[in-house]
């Protein structure tokens, strides 16, 4: 009688060798490809442009009324308050915004460079009224202007225009400008038959440097909350 049996028929697998054995036999094949894939990462972290991010938080809040108005507000949705900030428009004047101020900061640079020579004239140009800023650049006190310059961030921030690249602004469809900026509305309350958000939305902004992603938040926040009084507010109140 024959005492061995067929590891096949048996339903036995066959014992190959020890994983140790296979990784002592090939120490130098793991090692190596590992090292290779550590340098390509650290050569792609080194190489790829960075990217900073900027974060705004906006408070939403409805207006206030008396309880005896005969036509009571509309009620606050977040989601079409989330729309508003991406809408086409405000996406647009937000591009609008950032160029006019870019190019208002830099010839009031030249301006003040020209009779001082101050290597830091941001402090000057955040002091400067609308008024004293249109009589240095000779420009007209308008609407336009006034509210461009009354709208500049803080000081520490002004420098950040000059790095914009001047193709930055040229042709640049507000679609392309949303893949740099997005929104967030954070849930209080989620079940299989509602939904309900806090009344705060997070607007996040991408920018090649610190300066120029806080400049898009901030400009973005301020475009955002003018097209909110002017869409929701002004047409509920004329009510």
């Amino acid at each position: 009688m024959n005492s061995f049996s067929d590891p096949i028929s048996s339903g036995r697998r066959p014992e190959g060798p020890p994983a140790w054995t296979v990784l002592l036999d090939r120490w130098k094949t793991i090692l190596f490809s590992t090292i290779g894939v550590m340098a390509v990462a650290v050569a792609v972290a080194l190489l790829w442009p960075k990217t900073y991010r900027s974060v705004c938080l906006v408070m939403v809040t409805p207006p206030k009324y008396s309880e005896t108005l005969v036509v009571p507000p509309r009620p606050l949705d977040m989601k079409t308050v989330d729309t508003i900030a991406n809408s086409y428009q405000v996406l647009q004047n937000v591009l609008t915004k950032v160029q006019t101020q870019k190019n208002l900061l830099e010839r009031a640079e030249k301006k003040i460079l020209e009779t001082d020579d101050s290597p830091r004239p941001w402090r000057k140009i955040a002091n400067l009224s609308t008024q004293a800023a249109a009589s240095l650049l000779q420009e007209e006190l308008s609407e336009d202007f006034r509210q461009a310059w009354e709208d500049l961030p803080p000081e520490n921030l002004l420098p950040g225009y000059l790095e914009f690249e001047d193709d930055d602004f040229e042709d640049v469809d507000p679609l392309v400008l949303s893949e740099y900026l997005s929104t967030r509305i954070q849930t209080k309350l989620q079940t299989r038959l509602r939904v309900e958000y806090q009344p705060v939305l997070l607007l996040s902004a991408d920018g090649r440097t610190e300066k120029t992603a806080a400049i898009l938040a901030y400009c973005w926040a301020q475009t955002f909350l003018l097209a909110f009084e002017s869409d929701y507010l002004s047409p509920t109140l004329a009510r």
